[in-house]
């Protein structure tokens, strides 16, 4: 992100994910920089909370456990 042109030390709105030159219309939304700002923020938190988190959890292999008992359901049924 440190690449990309900016207005007035503003994001514009449309970049080309190759070259990160801007696309036409060069603008700068209030509303898509707020939405950034958001998601960046998110993405931090969950970030951060994943270095905490268990890599194994009880409630994935739960998941898991419950799709092998649907496809043994339908196998039945098909049998």
């Amino acid at each position: 992100m440190e690449k990309l042109e900016r207005y007035r030390g503003h994001l514009l709105n449309w970049y080309d994910t190759r070259s990160l030159e801007p696309l036409p219309a060069r603008y700068v939304s209030t509303v898509d920089s707020g939405n950034l700002a958001a998601c960046l923020r998110t993405l931090g938190q969950g970030c951060q909370a994943l270095l905490r988190a268990p890599i194994l959890r009880w409630q994935t292999w739960e998941g898991l456990l419950d799709t092998l008992g649907l496809l043994a359901t339908l196998c039945k049924t098909w049998s």
